[in-house]
């Protein structure tokens, strides 16, 4: 099998940069490398990626234009907490993107950041347990993909999803991909050391000061044939959803699809 080469390396803060013209997914990419032992802060960017994925397998379009990149991480938590990672990454992605201008940059639970509604960026974690490389719990090494649509057109998405896509660009900004990647990556790299020391409990807060769907009315699918409806009332230590249904029950919520309705504010 041939293996793909990137077309430059770069150092960016304490990142290790390999570029690639085209992948078929920086998260592809990134878990191979890791596994052949690439460093903590290595970070996979595409200028374009063939077969870009999101949850559950959706495909991700990511046409040129676009910031396409992966981070490899080796966190020595417990295995429980790896998955709030992808939170991490969503509070690092909205005060980049604030931190250019677009203040009203919020997270919508589990793995995206919207503007006005509307998705601008998107994030995977994936992660994989090897008792001989990883830390506590056997975690060997956790992938964080990031999709962030900057230059490319969201009236070349499809129509599927168009109308509810946002850009850098049409927010009125002319940054560059590469300065949106070391924005997003500078952030990072400091809730990322907070993380490792002292989970995500003790990032909650922030991400609820950046939140879209705390106060919300929601609507969350957490299997095939089960929905759970009622209020976004917040986040649990880990960073589970945490609903109060129409009942007064509240629900923990781990993992799903969850749709906005309105605000009970």
């Amino acid at each position: 099998m041939t293996l793909t080469q990137p077309d430059r390396i770069t150092r960016y803060e304490n990142y290790e940069i390999l570029h690639y013209a085209s992948l078929e997914s920086t998260n592809t990419e990134g878990k191979r490398l890791a596994r052949n032992g690439a460093g903590e802060r290595t970070v996979v960017v595409a200028d374009i990626q063939s077969g870009g994925r999101g949850r559950i397998g959706r495909r991700w379009e990511s046409p040129l234009g676009g910031a396409w990149f992966s981070i490899i991480l080796r966190p020595r938590v417990p295995a429980n907490e790896v998955p709030s990672l992808a939170l991490v990454a969503g509070i690092a992605v909205a005060k980049a993107l604030r931190s250019l201008g677009m203040n009203r940059a919020m997270i919508k639970w589990p793995n995206d950041v919207n503007i006005d509604g509307k998705k601008i960026c998107g994030i995977l974690a994936e992660s994989a347990s090897d008792c001989s490389e990883g830390g506590r719990d056997g975690v060997g090494f956790a992938v964080i993909g990031i999709g962030i649509n900057v230059k490319n057109p969201v009236a070349s998405l499809p129509e599927t999803i168009r109308e509810r896509s946002a850009s850098v660009a049409g927010e009125g900004s002319d940054e560059s991909v590469e300065n949106v990647i070391g924005e997003v990556l500078s952030a990072f790299d400091g809730l990322y050391e907070i993380f490792t020391a002292s989970g995500f409990r003790v990032l909650r807060n922030e991400w609820l000061k950046l939140s879209e769907t705390a106060g919300m009315r929601v609507s969350v699918e957490v299997g095939a044939e089960e929905k759970v409806s009622g209020t976004a009332i917040g986040i649990g230590e880990k960073g589970e959803l945490l609903i109060k249904k129409d009942d007064g029950e509240i629900a923990t919520i781990l993992a799903g699809d969850c749709v906005h309705a309105t605000s009970d504010a």
